[in-house]
């Protein structure tokens, strides 16, 4: 236990920034580019935490089990590495051949050809600067991180004035392309002593192992994904790009809050790690002291949403189209704080590298996400997708204490 309270400071301090380059991005799409663009830059970065979800339950997740029996840790991070790229610069090509010969074939505009090759880049970019952003955070590097993540901010900012100088009217295609950039570039030469060129050892011995329990942890994000993200693209085809622009907004506003949990769980995952499988008392500890942060933070953030949340909206959105989705932010909050709670619950599970119980358990969410999103997204937009994802939430943290408890990981009163 001992430092782990600076380990979260500075975790926080790292996901801050990198929560506020998404957020700054997504404001300077929002406040540069027309609302229909807007809903498109949604979708796009929908797509890329699809494939960022499936790198995470094969390699990201996995790194504090794998590591603890490890004698070899700079040849371990190789391969590993190696492996991952590997997958994805496979994945990047096959979406750009793909996405050349539907626009040859006429399915596809081209210009809806070149968004789908930058998707690629950027997709590409963000699972390399999170590999060696996860791995620092097993080394408990976590000061690199910051840095790592001021110079992405660094980069960013400078991108996003010269877009402005430039005064090109393709925001839309010139954002990616910074992401991507100052994605690439952010981690050049971090992590160097670990991922030096050097014998691999067997990829595929690795691929295998990767894949025994990381097919549970696949299955769990892609029924993860389908419900948080996948949602978007049913209510982009019901009611149009508009209101995947309002929803896409007003989850920006929540969004520091998920990313703030999430980097709390980076940090707290590899020591319930070493914890072992009987200690379910000192899990429960950990899990307390970051619910609590959490829960204080929560509650100084939603205040200040609430008086500043009508100023922004009259002084900068209105005029913009987007003059009434107040209701959208507060579904958010309440969607934030599930997944939250939801998380907390999970990371237990995680820790002991049970993905099977937890994917199994996603499906069970998936279908109730699936059921209510069909029934009130073509009733009410916009709000029937969050009340929908709201209530899936429930669903699942109502699964999860159900089976924490049955277990004896967690008694009634517990939270």
């Amino acid at each position: 236990m001992r430092g782990i309270h600076g380990l979260l400071s500075r975790s926080a301090v790292a996901q801050g920034l990198f929560s506020l380059v998404n957020l700054g991005l997504s404001v300077f799409v929002l406040m540069t580019a027309s609302k229909a663009d807007f809903g498109r830059y949604t979708l796009v970065l929908a797509a890329v935490v699809f494939f960022v979800a499936i790198a995470s339950s094969l390699i990201y997740l996995q790194l504090p089990m794998w590591r603890r029996g490890e004698q070899d840790q700079a040849r371990y991070f190789v391969t590993l590495y190696r492996l991952l790229m590997r997958v994805a610069w496979a994945l990047a090509m096959a979406v750009a051949a793909f996405a050349g010969s539907a626009m040859l074939l006429g399915w596809i505009t081209p210009r809806a050809a070149f968004m789908a090759c930058i998707g690629s880049l950027l997709t590409l970019a963000y699972i390399r600067a999170e590999f060696i952003k996860q791995m620092l955070y097993v080394l408990e590097d976590v000061a690199v991180v910051v840095r790592v993540n001021l110079r992405l901010a660094l980069g960013v900012g400078l991108g996003c004035g010269s877009i402005l100088l430039s005064g090109t009217e393709e925001v839309l295609f010139s954002v990616l392309l910074v992401f991507s950039l100052a994605l690439w570039v952010c981690v050049a030469g971090v992590g160097a002593e670990q991922l030096r060129t050097r014998p691999a050892g067997e990829l595929r011995m690795m691929a295998a192992r990767a894949w025994r329990p990381g097919r549970w942890a696949l299955m769990n994000a892609l029924f993860v994904w389908l419900p948080s993200q996948g949602y978007l693209y049913l209510l982009g085809a019901v009611a149009g790009l508009g209101t995947v622009a309002e929803v896409g907004a007003a989850r920006n506003f929540v969004a520091p809050l998920q990313v703030l949990a999430t980097s709390f769980q980076q940090v707290v995952l590899p020591r319930l790690a070493t914890l072992g499988e009987d200690a379910a008392r000192p899990a429960n500890r950990i899990r307390h002291g970051v619910l609590r942060a959490l829960l204080l933070i929560f509650s100084g953030y939603v205040m200040l949403l609430y008086l500043l949340l009508p100023v922004a909206v009259d002084t900068l959105l209105a005029e913009r189209g987007y003059a009434a989705f107040e209701a959208y932010v507060g579904l958010w909050v309440l969607v934030a704080t599930l997944t939250v709670y939801r998380s907390n619950l999970a990371v237990v599970y995680q820790a002991l590298n049970r993905y099977d119980l937890i994917a199994r358990l996603s499906v069970a969410y998936a279908i109730a996400a699936s059921l209510l999103f069909a029934a009130m997204i073509p009733l009410w937009g916009g709000s029937g997708a969050l009340l929908g994802l709201a209530l899936a939430e429930g669903v699942f943290v109502i699964l999860l204490r159900g089976r924490l408890r049955a277990e004896q990981r967690l008694t009634a009163w517990e939270w």
